[in-house]
């Protein structure tokens, strides 16, 4: 019909909506109702803003059952600035996935589906991944599908650096000696199905 399409973003526990679009489109307004904050989700303390980390928010008008400092397992980001749309409510970025969607990889670190995020999303070339991770010859192995405009050696090659610029990689593939170099495989097109895991941990099924 022509109507401009806007996200509203939200949790039953809170008892409805956290935030909302406006018509710059550039993430979610979070309403007066609301106090939100952004954790590490590991130590659980506040990290900087722009930085992502787990959301959590407290209700500042519910009576019955408020709540206080919930971890809403949501991993996102506070923008910083004004919006060009004039409100001066704070906002927060779009979703990056869930803080409890964690795996453990090589000498026993435990990695986010951002941590790789915040790896691949200033690579433009890159349309879209998955990790796959198994266990080959005792090691972990990280199988990186990845959806680009124009695969190429060049671009395997430039991935493959981008995992080294993780120190703690780097230190299961050279000195733990816990985890296999990563390897690369472009693939055409998006899986069909529901909802796709940034990481698929293999090893589990395996004996």
């Amino acid at each position: 019909l022509g109507g401009e399409v806007y996200i509203n973003y939200g949790l039953n526990e809170v008892g409805g909506g956290i935030g909302s679009e406006c018509k710059i489109h550039k993430g979610y307004h979070v309403f007066p109702s609301v106090h939100v904050e952004i954790v590490n989700p590991k130590t659980r303390e506040p990290v900087d803003i722009e930085e992502y980390g787990e959301l959590v928010v407290t209700t500042l008008n519910r009576e019955a059952m408020p709540l206080i400092r919930y971890r809403t397992g949501d991993m996102t980001r506070l923008i910083d600035g004004d919006c060009d749309c004039g409100l001066k409510l704070p906002r927060i970025d779009y979703l990056k996935g869930r803080a409890d969607d964690k795996v453990v990889i090589g000498a026993a670190e435990k990695y986010y589906p951002i941590n790789f995020d915040l790896l691949f999303d200033p690579m433009p070339e890159i349309k879209d991944y998955w990790i796959e991770i198994s266990t080959r010859n005792e090691k972990d192995a990280l199988l990186v599908h990845v959806l680009a405009d124009k695969p190429s050696k060049k671009l395997e090659q430039k991935i493959i650096e981008k995992f080294y610029t993780m120190d703690s990689i780097k230190i299961d593939i050279e000195t733990t000696k816990t985890l296999n170099v990563p390897e690369v495989v472009f693939i055409d097109k998006l899986p069909k199905g529901g909802k796709r895991r940034r990481l698929v941990d293999k090893r589990k099924f395996l004996k």
